[in-house]
């Protein structure tokens, strides 16, 4: 069982003990407060977190044991299952390069050693991922005084740039060029087809997309209503991305009439979800619409890798760089924020940018 204890200094200072399954006395961390009362309250909720979860000890762990037992407390419960298993991937990360070595005795110049370790073989932005993954545990343990610095603070980031943005959205003339291709080729029965062509008109994502049923589909008003999505994974529904994910998306007339065919389409064949198989009750995979994308590259020769995802960068790319307000334009992609925005479609906006210094200065010129 844990003991309290309750020293005054200039501070008061609780400190934290508890026993591990030996009897024997351990040292579970300790707090400096001003009043008293919020050290016997954070004792007490130390001692609830120790009785409850058999605790997040203290820098004697391996940090690999530290890091999953403050995952599954801290982190887990509030993940979709596809966001924890890009935890757990690092995870696998952090297990494989750390094994044994406990949470004391890690020091930067270690985890700059990490880093590079890491980044030596994968791209950049894969780095980074790892790093705040890592860091978010890390920061615990420096709250909660298990340790005294963060040694994850600020390192050197490595690693390769990964495919240049060109790579991950196709050019306008492309864009239209696909849309129109779809547009004439528009075949009901081919549902991977149809999930490009709707990722072409609205840039949702494919697990939104999957997860649509007739009642999200309003034909008279032109809107989709985006409340959930579809668990790749595990079957069924879950929820969004995030809580401003929960949006409606206006669609146009001409996709309007298209959309109408697939609704019919869906009401004949009693299906639940709008992208359902022909002949069954689930939508196509990820590997199939992507199949399908590349497919269809090649058939009308636009040189791309680009994945389905990159349909969702090409839409709002588009809609940028044709001069749509950018506050609408983060709601309609359902982004946590318009900073979001603005940091990943930097090349856009530069682009904007230099256009409208011409148009100030051709203004200004106007004025003499």
């Amino acid at each position: 069982m844990p003991v309290i204890e309750v020293e005054k200094g200039k501070k008061y200072r609780a400190k934290f003990y508890y026993r591990d399954d030996d009897g024997n006395s351990k040292y579970g961390g300790s707090k400096s407060f001003v009043k008293k009362r919020d050290a016997i309250s954070w004792l007490q909720a130390q001692k609830d977190k120790f009785n409850k979860n058999g605790a997040i000890r203290n820098a004697d762990l391996p940090f690999v044991e530290f890091w999953m037992k403050w995952f599954e407390l801290f982190k887990k419960p509030s993940l979709r299952p596809i966001t924890a298993d890009k935890w757990m991937n690092s995870y696998s990360v952090i297990s494989k390069y750390w094994q044994r070595t406990t949470l004391k005795n890690i020091d930067r110049t270690a985890y700059q050693e990490f880093i590079n370790w890491y980044g030596s073989d994968h791209a950049k932005s894969s780095t980074e991922k790892v790093h705040v993954h890592m860091h978010a545990a890390v920061k615990y343990a420096v709250e909660e005084n298990y340790i005294e610095r963060d040694f994850a603070l600020r390192p050197t980031l490595s690693g390769s740039t990964g495919k240049p943005d060109a790579l991950k959205y196709l050019q306008e003339a492309d864009f239209l060029k696909l849309i129109g291709y779809l547009n004439s080729t528009n075949n009901e029965l081919n549902v991977s087809r149809a999930m490009i062509q709707f990722a072409c008109y609205t840039g949702a994502r494919l697990s939104e997309i999957a997860g649509l049923t007739i009642k999200d589909v309003d034909l008279n008003k032109g809107l989709i209503s985006i409340t959930k999505s579809y668990n790749y994974r595990d079957g069924g529904f879950a929820p969004t991305k995030n809580p401003q994910s929960i949006r409606k998306i206006d669609i146009d007339d001409h996709y309007i009439s298209i959309l109408k065919k697939r609704v019919l389409t869906h009401e004949l064949r009693k299906q639940e979800l709008l992208f359902a198989k022909n002949g069954s009750s689930t939508p196509p995979t990820s590997n199939a619409v992507n199949k399908e994308l590349r497919k269809i590259f090649k058939d009308i020769g636009i040189k791309s890798d680009m994945n389905f995802h990159g349909l969702r960068h090409t839409h709002i790319s588009y809609l940028l760089a044709n001069g749509v307000n950018i506050q609408y334009v983060s709601k309609r992609a359902g982004h946590s924020s318009v900073s979001t925005t603005l940091n990943v479609y930097t090349h856009i906006l530069e682009r904007l940018e230099h256009d409208e210094i011409s148009r100030t200065k051709k203004l200004l010129s106007a004025i003499g």
